[in-house]
């Protein structure tokens, strides 16, 4: 078998395995359900991955390439500080009325890790690089006057992170909310008012 072939399979088992988590949660998920989801027996999926673990680390990549992609679609070369920052606002807005999916599968894997250290080592890369994104761009608007001077980029980033994932899961179906939210969020680091609108 090819290593395309391979990777083809891995990837359609991996996406499987994320929508029933989305649709029954991580406690739910049977190997023999994905399988059957993807057209093979129980036995081919564990030539693919040979244990369940193995199969959410799959998920986990997967939701990071997802993460990726949505950033790689705004280039940060181009964006300011504070365009980076209404970004994440719009990302998260995104997420809740399109991939809400994507949340969902995050936050299973966020409450596995709880239980297994090895959740938390395959979810640790993924978070610390959107932590480390958000970092990076909080302190160049320190630097340039956008931000409060006496912010901490570090302790920022971590707050922004935090304070959007609460929200999107508290407030999965009021977006308004979501937005007032990130209003605070912008005053705080700015003292500038987010515009609540469609258009931001």
């Amino acid at each position: 078998m090819s290593t395309e072939s391979t990777s083809n399979r891995k990837d359609q088992l991996a996406r499987a395995a994320f929508d029933l988590i989305a649709e029954v949660g991580i406690e739910g998920l049977r190997t023999r359900d994905v399988a059957a989801r993807v057209g093979i027996n129980i036995s081919t999926l564990h030539y693919y991955f040979p244990t369940k673990r193995d199969l959410i680390e799959g998920v986990a990549h997967l939701l990071g390439d997802i993460f990726y992609q949505q950033h790689a679609e705004q280039p940060a070369e181009s964006m300011s500080s504070l365009e980076r920052l209404r970004q994440e606002f719009r990302d998260a807005r995104a997420n809740i009325e399109q991939r809400p999916d994507v949340m969902i599968v995050l936050y299973e894997l966020v409450l596995l890790s709880r239980r297994h250290d090895v959740i938390v080592q395959m979810l640790e890369p993924l978070l610390a690089a959107w932590r480390g994104g958000i970092a990076e761009f909080l302190a160049e608007g320190v630097r340039d006057g956008t931000f409060r001077s006496d912010l901490d980029p570090d302790a920022g980033a971590d707050f922004l992170v935090s304070t959007i994932w609460g929200a999107s899961a508290l407030f999965s179906t009021d977006v308004t909310a979501v937005e007032r939210i990130c209003a605070e969020i912008e005053r705080s680091f700015t003292g500038i008012d987010y515009p609540v609108s469609d258009d931001t």
